[in-house]
């Protein structure tokens, strides 16, 4: 029997499925308790609830993404971000969320998709798929719009609804939104911080009124999330919710959500906190060498990360002495293969250490292209977005200067790779920085010899604030920031992020 009318509702599923095109001026009425979506000049805060409720379990949390199911005909219009929100009661306790609607010359389309299952206690009990689509029409266009709705789970009664989003949008050209960015808007797109470094908070694993302070006045271009910002799948998604709508808020593009998810032990802060499939450390693949193997491992943990919310993977590693393997011809089909892998789920890579050298001496430059460049090289072919640096002083160099301080070493990954994407500097907040150099001190230099993001600096607002002054005494050029700001607008366009 239940096995006749769980085919009965995927029946009345893709039947209701098929209907997706009604606006939101048809006859015909929107689902009990659901709030149709509209433009509103001023977004509501989500308010975290969740204290009221008790933990849903593992096995009825459901996160969907589904963007093969909206297209736009447009081709002014590309498809925007997916939000998703999991676990929801009964009516009222579902929330809708809109951010300011601003100006667009095409129709945006939101679809809201409201599946509802029953918890293993209830299982008899009729479940169903409501589908509504709500259009957006406004004049003129220059931004991005989201939409969001966020629910949360009581144990009674046990019906677990997941909600996915879906908004398209029409977007503009990464050079006119860098028009639109005033001198700290840019400097702050440069700079990969931590939920920590925007709420003030250690451990941080909520979206708190100081980050959304810290977010208008320092939008970051990344955020990157480590095992101690992360507890649950339900308690993930309510702080990307908020901290979304923050982002638009502050200046209408979308941060990159981050996380370094390289396989292995304490290298696997998703895996490990939100129970997705495990890898071994890279050096085991390595010793197997199987390509086709990698590419599979890069493809499911891609779409574990996406369905979860994250974008960009610091990852993988082609450094010789710490990734797959020290030869590096092996380790460049395997650092080809994983990029390869998330890049077809969707998630983009960052592949470090650059330059890839462990802690021989007398290396010259010419026996670095010959062996330690091999791998990143391979990524760079394979279309990787990203290239993370190290601190490493390589005597090849001739400069003495950590890599990532290191105009030779930063003009090796144009020149020698042929990479014109984005280059992030390594983890700042290291010792290997910290010990010598000032936060701001350090993000001056990096810039200088033409890095393009900065990880986690020890003092994000001492960081920021040099930067720009730097930039307003001519000691950093307009046009050299323009320059980074661009490469990552251009990414970010590609994301969806504006």
């Amino acid at each position: 029997m239940n096995t006749l009318k769980r085919l009965g509702l995927t029946l009345m599923s893709c039947v209701m499925l098929a209907g997706c095109g009604r606006t939101a001026n048809s006859d015909e009425s929107m689902p009990d308790g659901i709030v149709e979506v509209a433009p509103t000049t001023q977004s509501e805060e989500f308010q975290d609830e969740y204290n009221d409720y008790e933990e849903a379990e593992p096995d009825t949390t459901r996160i969907i993404y589904e963007p093969e199911l909206y297209t736009q005909t447009t081709t002014a219009v590309r498809r925007g971000r997916v939000y998703v929100a999991s676990a929801a009661p009964a009516p009222p306790a579902i929330r809708t969320v809109t951010t300011a609607a601003e100006q667009t010359t095409a129709p945006l389309q939101t679809r809201i998709i409201i599946r509802s299952t029953t918890a293993a206690a209830d299982e008899d009990t009729a479940s169903g798929t409501s589908v509504h689509t709500a259009p957006i029409t406004t004049a003129a266009s220059t931004s991005a719009h989201t939409s969001t709705v966020t629910t949360a789970r009581r144990t009674v009664p046990p019906t677990v609804t997941t909600t996915a989003v879906t908004t398209t949008y029409a977007g503009i050209s990464p050079e006119k939104q860098l028009s639109k960015l005033t001198l700290r808007q840019k400097v702050s797109q440069l700079f990969i911080a931590s939920p920590d470094q925007l709420t003030g908070v250690k451990n941080a694993t909520d979206a708190n009124t100081t980050m959304k302070r810290t977010i208008a006045d320092t939008p970051v271009g990344g955020v990157i999330f480590n095992g101690s910002n992360l507890t649950s799948k339900k308690q993930l998604s309510a702080m990307l919710i908020n901290m979304t709508i923050y982002f638009e808020q502050s200046c209408g593009i979308g941060t990159m959500v981050s996380v370094s998810e390289q396989g292995g032990k304490n290298a696997s802060p998703v895996s490990e906190k939100l129970l997705t499939t495990g890898f071994y450390e890279p050096s085991v693949y390595g010793k197997e060498n199987d390509p086709e193997h990698v590419y599979d491992i890069g493809k499911t943990m891609g779409n574990e990360l996406l369905k979860l919310g994250f974008r960009l993977n610091l990852a993988p590693n082609a450094d010789l002495s710490g990734g797959y393997s020290s030869d590096e011809h092996i380790a460049a089909e395997l650092v080809k293969s994983m990029v390869s892998g998330l890049k077809d789920s969707g998630v983009y890579s960052a592949v470090g250490n650059f330059p890839g050298t462990d802690k021989r001496s007398g290396r010259t430059l010419k026996q670095l292209r010959a062996v330690e460049f091999v791998p990143f090289k391979a990524a760079v072919d394979e279309g990787v977005s990203f290239i993370c640096m190290g601190h490493q002083r390589v005597s090849g160099f001739g400069d003495g200067l950590p890599a990532d301080l290191s105009q030779k070493a930063v003009g090796c990954i144009r020149s020698d790779l042929d990479f014109g994407g984005v280059i992030v500097s390594g983890a700042m907040n290291n010792e290997a920085i910290t010990g010598k150099y000032a936060s701001g001190e350090a993000a001056v230099a990096s810039i200088k010899a033409g890095v393009d993001m900065i990880l986690l600096p020890e003092d994000l607002a001492e960081a920021v604030d040099a930067l720009c002054k730097a930039v307003e005494s001519g000691d950093i050029s307009e046009e050299r920031l323009d320059e980074s700001v661009l490469r990552v607008l251009t990414v970010k366009k590609a994301m969806g992020l504006y």
